[in-house]
């Protein structure tokens, strides 16, 4: 019994530590970015120009949040990919589940994951006709911390298709992002960007 209840509390005060976003206003948001660079382990793969999204964080104090995101201007010499029913070189994310934790001093990590299945985008046709899926969850940073703002920003860095984080603080997961194509290919995925969430009401203070 004793132990069951120090293993309960320990959960407990694990929660207790997670970084949360307090805030006014009704939680959803927009998204705005520049460049997404996605490389593989075979070496560049393709840019993007910039993207757009929306979503909602959970009730305040909130240590998650739903997000979508379309990712534009997608190419790579002698091709684009298309997400069915978009403009050519337009990318669509699947419905995101995100989750706050801890990255380590002091930096508070962002952890973006499919919220049904293993999708991260939908169904997706490059002009060579080849379909290009991208799978796994895909980790970056979170800021400014213990700062009154009305946005946020979502940093990704990557280096040989592996992200610069790819777990919380105190975790075992190791989280990322594959490209499957055609056949037998599928390799490593890294993307570094940088997106902007912006409170369509209020403000908020993420908190470490």
């Amino acid at each position: 019994m004793c132990a069951i209840g120090a293993a309960t509390a320990t959960a407990a005060q694990a929660e207790d530590t997670k970084p949360l976003f307090t805030y006014s206003g009704n939680g959803t948001f927009t998204i705005s970015g520049g460049t997404f660079q996605l490389e593989i382990q075979s070496g560049p793969l393709y840019i993007c120009t910039g993207s757009n999204g929306t979503g909602r964080m959970g009730h305040s104090p909130a240590n998650t949040a739903e997000l979508t995101m379309t990712i534009s201007g997608c190419e790579a010499p002698g091709f684009k990919c298309t997400t069915t029913g978009l403009a050519r070189g337009h990318v669509q994310t699947t419905k995101l589940t995100a989750t706050f934790g801890k990255l380590g001093s002091g930096k508070v990590g962002i952890l973006l994951k499919p919220k049904v299945g293993s999708a991260f985008i939908e169904p997706t046709i490059c002009d060579t006709e080849s379909p290009m899926a991208w799978s796994g969850s895909l980790m970056g940073t979170l800021t400014p911390v213990e700062t009154q703002t009305h946005s946020l920003t979502m940093g990704f860095k990557q280096s040989h298709s592996t992200q610069e984080h790819t777990k919380f603080e105190g975790t075992e997961e190791n989280d990322h992002l594959t490209l499957e194509g055609t056949g037998e290919f599928i390799e490593g995925l890294g993307i570094e960007t940088e997106q902007t969430l912006t409170l369509k009401e209020g403000s908020g203070q993420l908190i470490a």
